[in-house]
């Protein structure tokens, strides 16, 4: 599954996996940003297949020989469903696809391009505008009912990807006051390089960095202290809170446990 960054790819990959738990005999969940996180993730996997019957071996093995370890295990068990998530190149996870044929791979990305005779690709565009207004509309919730109108122009100018439409929303929401007319003001308030409104099909990253702004200056209202919290824990996981992660393990058909 490929799309832009917001577009929301690891959400259906995330559905997929708890509506199949019944399917599979083991999800394993990697977070594969890079190929020492696709590393990480497969010795994970190592340690968690043999806990309890060679978890002293495993924890001893280097994540190379854990990593070997788990790929062999895949190629000779059949029923799993393995997820990397966020892969940046083909040639990441290329080397061992070849190996993994017993389950299922499925794969988030946001390049478009280099998978021609490895995989089927399904790309993922932003929601069409009926959808964007009812998400926005659902997030403000119905006791702050805002005219339709101005629901479609927010969700325009944020061109209609879901995670600014959901934060934009949750903004909204919490913000005494603020209606979407009052939030596209803000938005074109945003200092220098995050002021133009960027419209629908232009960079989704351009669009989130105006979104934070506000978010960060609300935040700073309500706490001056929170935004030196968040920078510290943004060294500890830098990717956004809500790319929510499912649980890393699943066993047995309905049981998906960390």
């Amino acid at each position: 599954m490929y799309g832009l960054g917001g577009i929301g790819k690891s959400e259906p990959a995330l559905q997929y996996a708890l509506r199949n738990t019944g399917h599979y005999h083991l999800t394993w969940w990697i977070d594969a940003d890079s190929p020492a996180q696709i590393q990480e993730g497969l010795a994970d996997l190592a340690r968690a297949i043999t806990a309890g019957v060679h978890s002293v071996a495993a924890g001893q093995a280097t994540v190379e020989e854990a990593v070997s370890w788990a790929v062999s295990w895949l190629a000779a068990h059949p029923g799993w469903l393995i997820i990397f998530d966020n892969v940046e190149q083909p040639t990441d996870i290329e080397p061992m696809l070849g190996r993994l044929t017993g389950g299922h791979v499925l794969i988030t990305t946001r390049r478009a391009i280099g998978w021609h005779g490895l995989c089927a690709t399904v790309g993922l565009e932003v929601l069409d505008p009926l959808a964007a207004e009812h998400l926005l509309a659902g997030l403000i919730g119905p006791d702050r009912p805002a005219p339709s109108g101005e629901l479609a122009a927010l969700a325009e100018e944020l061109g209609q990807p879901p995670l600014a439409l959901t934060q934009a929303g949750a903004y909204i929401a919490h913000t005494p006051g603020m209606t979407p007319a009052r939030y596209r003001h803000l938005l074109r308030q945003a200092p220098g390089r995050l002021h133009a409104a960027a419209a629908a099909g232009h960079d989704p990253g351009r669009v989130m960095a105006r979104v934070w702004e506000l978010t960060l200056s609300r935040i700073t209202e309500l706490d001056p202290l929170a935004p030196r919290l968040l920078q510290l824990l943004a060294c500890y996981a830098p990717r956004s809170p809500a790319h929510r992660r499912p649980a890393r393990l699943a066993w047995g058909p309905n049981t998906l446990t960390r």
